[in-house]
């Protein structure tokens, strides 16, 4: 960006125009070539940044843009040869840096960005082929310009010259008139004078400088709405009052909704977002899942799509299934036709080379939505797929960057903003204002507007960049360059208002995440006088400067406002004083089995109930929290992975693995494991938390067969079903592992990728659940067939037991069993936790639902020694909690 845009006159019609590549390319007949495709050449080409590219290929490609660009504007004939690297080390780093630039940009040859192809072409010109005359308005360099900028600045005036000075004098009007500045003597005007230089002594606020604190982006565009129906109301010309509005699609929208609503028209105010594309989306989603591994949020992306062969219904249960983690539901498995091939081409994990994927592109085309209302986008897709197949033809292996550059959803160019001489100015928080006003509202004024925040460069250091320059006389931009550039984009931003000034700071992003105020409402702050009158110091913290309109009276506000009683429901006003809420029906019939009897409850269910009653009622009613965010390495996928592995590594009736065959088995085993249930760890960038866990699953696997071996055990069977009635249910559970011992004794196994200590405070206080169900389950057993059902006829003794994979300790209930790595832990582990799950199975049994307390997190944190996730991982519980009376505890005990 420049700050002091090349400008020319016609001396025909006396018009000012800004000198633009368009502009510059019909005059100077600059021939058409394509940009090169930097992702293809970097793909091809060996760099420093190869391993970044294999990792983050688009993150590589837009650092290595920044930087290539950089270097060819810093250049005074955008040419290689203006870059002499002999004088730098040959072996630093930055010589790599800048030979391997020097060699992406050799490779592109004619076809650079089209703006650097017009300025190169220019600079070189000698001028004698203009088809136009265009006199520059010269107004002096632009610091901020790099080389390159300056050269065609310098070019254009030997060709063109400069126009008259009465076209000078115009500019330089029009500009006044823009830039007027502030009132003298106004706390505007040495706000103003803060920004860039000292300041004398502060002052007191006099009105035409104000900070107003607001709860978010939708209430801070409601308060600018009404600031300026309250200007214009006052006979403030609705011309005269200025918005300097961020870049985010989300501030335009609400700007547009909260000033139609006021009665007040914006002018410049961008337009609407066009409609998406959906059918590209679908293709780019259905390409993306064949490179695998697929992200989850790309195959739930796909299975919402209408355009696939199945009902909304059926794609919302698909993408709801696939966030939790489970790809194979089993809704999948009554499908056929269309949706039963295209839903098993999506599941084959098997490498995709160009030629399968230009099938399986014709599959999806055949087995589309026959929905006439998507027959347009139907029509696009197959069009599209097409020419996909076209580009696919001439390769072996799909390039997929290259595949996902050409599938980049397209949208129509939103019209330019429209501008009309009576509407309030919206002005663009990344570009000069088009024209002055005597108020200006600046909108999310928060940290990293005001200057916008600046990144590091990932090729180049600072102690580079001098190092670069001092070798070559060049100068690359740096981070402070920036930052200066963005401050003084901001001084003339706020050097358009000469009356008043009115910054907005949301308290909160669409998150709900605390934001920090902007950098520039600390430079304001020195020229504020400090609250106290006999004071002579400015406001030390920027904080201080802003007034929260919701802590405020209303006859503090800065606008008219009036209360707008409550209609509808209101879930707070509605909680019972009780905090139960009655749903008169047993919640154990919300899920019924073919019989139409109440289906069975597992431990972790019953969990979920003994914590959180409602929790357990929104998963029974299938509406349970299910968040659509990048998969992530957790201790419940770990443990996952961990028991699948020893499933295997210790299968049934079958030797104990000796060393050799661990450490051949492990890798392979826990490959094919993350595969099946989290093949986003089989990519680059999880390297090191998959060593980790192979590292642990090894170290675990030793020690554990060592324990089994000490006791000379028998592993009977894995991955074992458990059936039985307990507490008035019916209930379902696996087990990780069923051992023998030879005295004919039975042990029941666990595994949890956990350490000893928790588990077995746990254990000793009583609120251990899970053992205690399995037990429950085994005394009165419903298994019909199986290993653990024929074990069970003989009533040998049963004892259950956990096993820590993370310090491979194990902690055992029941019969005591000496061997190597075995504690046993003696007394009633369940009891705590069985009284209160009797207690919420009544209330539950009775369409009662106790509420949760504010309280109960750090109950069962501290008492029950457990993680309450049914408390943590639902905002919606949380947003139902009541408070404690001061005679009651959190959960009865």
């Amino acid at each position: 960006m420049t700050l002091d845009p090349l400008m020319t006159w016609n001396p025909t019609t006396g018009a000012l125009r800004p000198v633009v590549s368009d502009l510059l390319r019909e005059a100077y007949l600059v021939p058409v070539v394509p940009p090169a495709d930097l992702a293809a050449i970097l793909s091809e080409t060996p760099g420093p940044w190869t391993e970044s590219f294999e990792t983050a290929p688009r993150e590589t490609v837009a650092a290595v843009s920044k930087a290539l660009r950089d270097l060819m504007l810093a250049t005074p004939r955008i040419e290689t040869e203006d870059v002499d690297i002999s004088g730098l080390e040959p072996h630093s780093r930055l010589y790599r840096h800048v030979e391997a630039l020097l060699g992406v940009w050799r490779k592109m040859g004619m076809a650079l960005p089209e703006e650097i192809q017009v300025m190169r072409h220019v600079i070189g010109s000698d001028g004698r082929d203009v088809l136009e005359a265009l006199p520059i308005v010269d107004t002096g360099e632009d610091k901020f310009a790099p080389r390159a900028t300056t050269e065609l600045r310098a070019a254009l005036l030997r060709h063109h010259g400069q126009a008259s000075e009465s076209a000078k004098q115009l500019w330089r009007a029009r500009q006044a008139r823009i830039f007027s500045g502030a009132n003298d003597g106004t706390s505007l005007a040495l706000a103003l004078e803060g920004l860039t230089g000292p300041v004398g002594a502060p002052r007191d606020p006099d009105g035409s400088l104000g900070v107003w604190g607001v709860r978010d982006l939708s209430e801070e565009a409601d308060l600018a709405a009404a600031l300026c129906r309250g200007m214009i109301d006052n006979d403030t010309k609705a011309a005269d009052i200025a918005i300097l509005l961020p870049g985010e699609a989300a501030y335009a929208y609400h700007l547009g909704r909260a000033f139609a609503a006021a009665g007040v028209p914006l002018s410049g105010l961008p337009a609407p977002t066009p409609r998406r594309d959906i059918a590209m989306e679908t293709l780019l989603h259905f390409v993306l899942a064949l490179n695998k591994p697929a992200p989850a949020m790309v195959l739930a992306s796909l299975y919402v799509s209408p355009m696939m062969p199945w009902t909304a219904e059926t794609g919302a249960i698909l993408a709801r299934e696939t966030m939790k983690g489970r790809f194979e539901p089993v809704l999948a498995k009554a499908f056929d036709g269309k949706a039963k091939r295209l839903f098993q081409t999506l599941r084959d994990d098997r490498p995709n080379s160009a030629e399968t994927i230009a099938r399986k592109i014709d599959l999806l085309t055949h087995c589309l939505t026959e929905d006439e209302a998507f027959r347009e986008e139907t029509a696009s897709l197959r069009t599209r797929a097409a020419q996909l197949k076209g580009l696919l033809a001439s390769l072996d292996w799909p390039n997929w960057e290259g595949l996902l550059e050409a599938l980049k959803p397209t949208v129509p160019d939103a019209p330019p903003p429209e501008r009309f001489v009576e509407g309030v100015s919206v002005f663009q928080e990344t570009a000069l204002p088009w024209r002055g006003a005597k108020h200006l509202i600046v909108l999310g004024a928060v940290s990293g507007r005001y200057p916008r925040g600046a990144s590091a460069s990932p090729l180049f250091l600072d102690s580079e960049r001098e190092a670069f320059q001092q070798a070559t006389g060049l100068h690359l931009p740096g981070r402070g360059e920036q930052i200066s550039l963005g401050l003084e984009l901001f001084r003339r931003q706020f050097s358009v208002p000469s009356e008043s000034c009115t910054f907005l700071v949301p308290r909160r992003d669409a998150s709900g995440s605390r934001l920090a105020t902007s950098t520039v409402l600390s430079l304001i702050a020195r020229t504020v006088r400090n609250g106290s009158k006999t004071a002579t110091t400015a406001i030390d913290d920027p904080e201080k400067l802003v007034r929260d309109v919701r802590s405020l009276p209303g006859d503090a506000w800065p606008c008219r406002r009036r209360t707008v009683p409550p209609t509808g429901w209101n879930p707070v006003a509605q909680l019972p004083s009780d905090g139960v809420v009655k749903l008169n029906r047993n919640l154990f019939m919300i899920r019924q089995d073919a019989e139409g009897s109440a289906r069975r409850q597992s431990p972790s269910r019953l969990e979920k109930l003994m914590v959180s009653p409602l929790a357990w009622t929104l998963s029974e009613f299938g509406v349970d929290e299910v968040q659509w965010t990048p998969e992530t390495y957790d201790h419940i996928i770990a443990g996952t992975l961990a028991h699948e592995v020893l499933e295997y590594l210790f299968p049934k009736d079958q030797p104990l693995p000796d060393d050799a065959r661990l450490e051949e088995q492990v890798g392979p085993l826990l490959d094919a494991a993350i595969r099946r249930t989290a093949p986003f760890l089989s990519t680059a960038i999880w390297r090191i938390e998959r060593q980790g866990l192979e590292r642990d699953i090894r170290r675990d696997a030793r020690l554990w067969r060592a324990a089994l071996a000490s006791i000379r055990a028998e592993v009977l069977d894995n991955e074992i079903d458990l059936m039985g009635e307990a507490h008035g249910l019916n209930l379902f559970g696996r087990a990780d592992c069923l051992l023998r011992i030879p005295d004919g004794r039975l042990i029941i196994v666990d595994h949890k990728k956990s350490r000893t200590g928790g588990r077995r405070d746990r254990m000793q206080v009583g609120w251990d659940l899970q053992l205690g169900l399995y037990r429950a389950m085994l005394q009165r057993p419903a298994l019909k067939d199986g290993v653990l059902s024929r074990m069970l006829e003989n009533e040998p003794d049963i004892t259950v037991a956990y096993h820590l994979i993370n310090d491979s300790g194990i902690l055992m209930n029941g019969t005591p069993v000496g061997g190597q790595g075995f504690e046993v832990i003696d007394g009633d582990i369940s009891q705590s936790a069985i009284e209160t799950l009797k207690m919420r199975i009544g209330e539950v049994g009775n369409g009662l639902i106790r509420l949760n307390t504010t309280e109960d997190a750090a109950y069962f944190q501290k008492t029950a020694k457990l993680t309450p996730y049914a408390l943590k991982d639902s905002t919606l519980v949380a947003s139902f909690l009541v408070p404690v009376s001061s005679d009651e505890g959190a959960v009865d005990d």
